[in-house]
Order: C-alpha cells, then structure tokens, then sequence
C-alpha cells in the first residue's frame, strides 16, 4: 500500500512550495527592486520546482498513471504538455542558469558556481531532467518526421533536431562539472 505519511509530507512540501511561490510575487509586485536583487536564488529554485514538479506529472501521465504528489496538486500541473515544460527550460537557459549551446557552458558553469548550496543541490536532478524532456522532444519529432508530411514541415523538423542535439550536448558537459551521484551521471550521458 502506500504510505500515508509520505502523502501528507508531499502535500506540506507542495503547500510550502506555493506559499513560497505567492511570497515571491507579491515580493516582486511590491518592491521589484529589492526582489531582484536579493531573491535570485529564491526565484531561481521556485522555477526549478515548478519544471520538476511538473516533469513528474508528465512522466506519470505519459505512462498513464495518475499523476504522484499531493492530493491538491492541480490540474494545470498534473496536464502540462511537453512542450510547456520544454518552455520552462527555454526560460531556465534564458536566465543563465541552463546552457542552451556548448558556447553557453562555461557562462551557466560560472552561475551555477554563484548559486548558494540550497540551489546547487537542485541541478543534478534539474540537468537529468532537462535531457530526459529534449529526448522525448527528439523522439516526438522522430515520429512525427515518419508520418507523412509537407515537405517544408520536414525541413523544419530536420533544424528541431539539430538544436535539440545542441543543447542534450550542452547539457551532458554542463552537467560533467557538477557533482553528481554516478547513476545520475550515466543516466544524463
């Protein structure tokens, strides 16, 4: 069975989460200043929870169970489509936290260095988790290539691949900087 104690720990956890998130934006609409300046790394780590958070669910809902984590998590989380997430991931190397090219490493290595520890812990599952999204981004692309399609869709489809492999690439050499468990490290390889 399962454990009822895990559940009500992942809804405290979930609860602390969105408290935390409700926090930091009236922090950002009250004095965005401050807020920028001092809450980097809280602004940092709260979307690095909402990718992985909505990440789990996707897996779940793509193997076609429900959704794992708390009794309240709502729907938008538990219905978020690849490509949401792959958004998030775009904002992440927007913000520098993530390398989108090989150019980008040394860049995103230099940030995650900057990163308090509370951060840093988050990036080995944040790095796995990135390649495991660009991998079924790559495998949706390769299916949809095989349907029939206009010509000019394939060649759009032949550039997706490309800047996928180039940032899978620039994730796997960012992510052989960082420490990491070494199942973690082959899974991301």
């Amino acid at each position: 069975g399962t454990n009822p104690a895990a559940g009500d720990a992942a809804e405290r956890a979930a609860r602390l989460c969105a408290d935390a998130a409700a926090f930091a934006r009236e922090w950002r609409d009250s004095d965005p200043k401050e807020a920028s300046a001092h809450g980097a790394p809280l602004f940092a780590l709260l979307s690095i929870a909402q990718l992985l958070e909505g990440a789990e669910a996707w897996r779940a809902a793509s193997k076609g169970l429900p959704a794992a984590g708390p009794r309240g998590a709502t729907d938008a989380i538990a219905m978020q489509p690849l490509s949401a997430l792959l958004v998030r991931v775009e904002a992440l190397s927007e913000a520098g936290l993530l390398p989108a090219s090989l150019a980008e490493v040394e860049a995103a290595q230099a940030e995650y260095r900057l990163q308090p520890p509370e951060v840093r812990r988050a990036f080995p599952q944040l790095v796995e988790t990135c390649v495991e999204l660009l991998h079924a981004q790559h495998v949706a692309l390769r299916n949809a290539r095989c349907a029939p399609m206009p010509a000019a869709a394939g060649a759009r489809a032949g550039t997706g691949f490309a800047a996928i492999r180039a940032q899978a690439e620039a994730l796997v050499a960012f992510g052989g900087t960082m420490d990491v468990s070494a199942s973690s490290g082959q899974r991301i390889a």
